[in-house]
C-alpha cells in the first residue's frame, strides 16, 4: 500500500505538472513524463518513419506466370491519415478525469498495469479500394476461349486457357485493421481466383467434320458487297454450344457507319430506299440455308417483302436493327462453329461440328403455291442410300411482286 501510494503521488505530480501520467505508452513506446507538445512530436516522428516506406508489399503466388513480381502501395494511396495530435491528447488526458476517485483509480491502474494508447487513424476507404483495384487490374489475365479454324487439311482445334482475377473486397477487409493500427509494411501474397473461359477446349474438341455449307453470289465491286463482307467477318468463327441459341443481330451488331457499313439499297415497307448496311440480309439468308442443312433448329425468322435474287423464294431470312432478328438453337449433341467468308463475289457459310451428330443427308425444297407468289418450304431427310426418310414443313411465305420490273432482285432485299 505504501509503494502504491508513493507511485500514485508520483503520477499525481506528473498530472499537476502538465506531464503525461506514469505508465502511459503509445504503440508500446513510453511517453511517460512528456508534455502534450513533446508527446505529439514523438508520435509524429514515429509516424513519419513508418510512412516513409510502403504500406503494403504484394507478391504473386508461385504458380502465377509473373512469379516473383512485387507490387507496393504507399501509405497515402492506402488511404492512411494518422493524427499525432489527437493521439497525444488522448495520452495526456489519462488521469485527468473530473472525478477524484476515478483519477486515483486510473493512476493506480497505469502504475500497476500500464496503459497503451492506440494511434488515432482515419482511413479513406475509397482511396484504398482504388489502389487495390489498380493492383487487381495489373494482375488480371483474361481467359482465352478455345476456337476452331479451318484450312485445306480440315478443322484445327485451338486450346483455351483460364485467366485470373483478384477479388478486392476480401483483401480490403483483411488490410483495414492493420492499416488503422499503422501496422506497416504488410507483406501479402495475393490470392488469385481462376476465370474459366466461356468456351473450353473440351467444348470444341469433337469438331471433326463439315456438317453443311451454302453459297450465294453478289457484286463485290459495290458498297453492298462491302457490307456483306463486314457482316460475314462478324459471324466467322462463332461457336454455338449444344443447347445454346444464336442471334444474328447480337453477333453482327448494329449496321452503322462506325462499324464500317455503307449506304446501299434496302426495302422498307415495300419501298426501295438507301440505308446503312444494305446487303446484310444476304448474309443472314445464306446462314439460314446452312443452318437448315445442318439440321439446327430455327427459332426466329422472317421473309422479305419481295423475293430475293440470291436465294430461292421461301428460303430467305431478313434482319433489321432492333426490329427483325434471325435466331437458331443448336439441338445437336455437340457444339458447332460457323465459318463465314465473302471473297470475289462468293459468300459462303459453313457449319462445322461432330460428324456423328448428323449421320444422314438433309436437303431443302420449295413449292410455289400461287402466282403472288406464295411459297412453301420443306426440309427433307435422306438415309445413306438416298431414300427419303422424313419431310418437315418449315413455313409458307407470301411475297409481293416488285413494281420496278427491271430492278435487279439482288438489290430488292436488305
Amino acid at each position: 500500500m505504501l509503494v502504491a501510494g508513493v507511485f500514485a503521488a508520483l503520477v499525481y505530480g506528473f498530472v499537476h505538472q502538465d506531464l503525461i501520467a506514469y505508465g502511459v505508452r503509445y504503440a508500446g513506446i513510453p511517453v511517460t513524463g512528456l508534455t502534450l507538445s513533446e508527446a505529439e512530436d514523438a508520435i509524429q516522428k514515429d509516424i513519419d518513419e513508418k510512412l516513409n516506406g510502403p504500406a503494403v508489399i504484394f507478391t504473386l503466388p508461385s504458380e502465377a506466370a509473373q512469379e516473383g513480381k512485387k507490387f507496393s502501395i504507399s501509405p497515402s494511396d492506402m488511404g492512411i491519415v494518422p493524427d499525432a495530435a489527437a493521439t497525444a491528447k488522448e495520452a495526456f488526458e489519462i488521469g485527468r478525469e473530473s472525478n477524484a476517485l476515478m483519477r486515483v483509480a486510473t493512476i493506480i491502474s497505469c502504475v500497476t498495469e500500464g496503459r497503451d494508447v492506440p494511434l488515432a487513424v482515419t482511413l479513406d476507404e475509397d482511396r484504398m479500394r482504388k489502389a487495390l483495384e489498380r493492383v487487381a487490374a495489373e494482375v488480371r489475365v483474361e481467359p482465352r476461349n478455345a476456337w476452331v479454324s479451318v484450312d485445306r487439311q480440315g478443322p484445327k482445334v485451338h486450346e483455351g486457357a483460364a485467366g485470373r482475377m483478384l477479388d478486392v473486397e476480401p483483401l480490403m477487409e483483411e488490410l483495414k485493421p492493420k492499416m488503422a493500427a499503422l501496422d506497416i509494411p504488410q507483406r501479402v501474397e495475393l490470392k488469385l481466383t481462376a476465370i474459366e473461359p466461356e468456351i473450353k477446349t473440351e467444348d470444341v474438341a469433337a469438331t471433326d467434320a463439315l456438317l453443311a455449307s451454302y453459297t450465294t453470289y453478289y457484286n463485290p465491286s459495290s458498297s453492298r458487297g462491302d457490307n456483306i463482307a463486314i457482316a460475314a467477318a462478324a459471324i466467322n468463327g462463332t461457336f454455338v454450344k449444344s443447347g445454346e441459341e444464336f442471334s444474328f443481330n447480337s453477333v453482327v451488331g448494329w449496321r452503322v457507319p462506325e462499324a464500317g457499313y455503307q449506304m446501299a439499297p434496302v426495302i422498307v415497307d415495300g419501298k426501295h430506299e438507301m440505308d446503312f448496311g444494305g446487303g446484310v440480309c444476304q448474309v443472314s439468308s445464306t446462314l439460314y440455308n446452312a443452318v437448315l442443312l445442318a439440321d439446327l433448329t430455327v427459332t426466329a425468322r422472317a421473309s422479305h417483302f419481295y423475293p430475293s435474287g440470291y436465294v430461292p423464294a421461301g428460303l430467305d431470312a431478313t434482319v433489321a436493327d432492333g426490329v427483325l432478328d434471325f435466331c437458331f438453337k443448336n439441338d445437336l449433341p455437340h457444339g458447332v462453329t460457323l465459318i463465314s467468308y465473302a471473297d470475289g463475289g462468293d459468300l459462303t457459310v459453313e457449319v462445322w461440328g461432330h460428324g456423328a451428330d448428323l449421320p444422314y443427308e438433309v436437303a431443302l425444297e420449295t413449292e410455289v403455291l400461287d402466282e403472288r407468289p406464295t411459297v412453301a418450304a420443306y426440309r427433307v431427310y435422306y438415309d445413306d442410300g438416298g431414300y427419303e426418310t422424313g419431310r418437315e414443313k418449315l413455313h409458307t411465305d407470301s411475297y409481293d411482286v416488285p413494281s420496278e420490273h427491271g430492278e435487279d432482285n439482288e438489290q430488292q432485299a436488305r
